[in-house]
């Protein structure tokens, strides 16, 4: 569930080069979404940045999005693609690149503190 009065946490594997236009292949961005204080209450999602033309057409070509579960001693993969699937819920929007894309310029990165203007 899409909640924004929730406390967030943000990951990044490694910051671009300074300059950069875009996040490098192999960027990995980690979202932790804190609805509660155990972690099966957490909602985790990724981006990975993928490239080789992965999504074209989505305004966020090169990203695939991953639903993480962390309740276990390591994470797992839930689901991954381009969007979630029906038995996952998150900002009832359907793929992900529909929010996303509205950060193009940023190389679809939403986060304000992860801005490309930064580095």
């Amino acid at each position: 569930v899409h909640v924004a009065d929730v406390p967030r946490v943000a990951y990044l594997n490694a910051a671009p080069a300074h300059g950069a236009t875009e996040f490098p292949v192999g960027t990995v961005l980690v979202k932790e979404i804190h609805a509660g204080a155990s972690k099966s209450d957490w909602q985790v999602l990724a981006m990975v940045k993928r490239g080789g033309g992965y999504d074209p057409g989505s305004g966020c070509a090169g990203w695939e999005w991953f639903g993480l579960d962390v309740t276990g001693a390591s994470p797992a993969i839930q689901w991954r693609g381009v969007q979630p699937p029906t038995s996952e819920s998150y900002a009832s929007c359907g793929a992900c690149s529909s929010c996303h894309s509205a950060a193009s310029s940023n190389d679809c990165v939403l986060a304000p503190e992860l801005s490309l203007s930064r580095w």
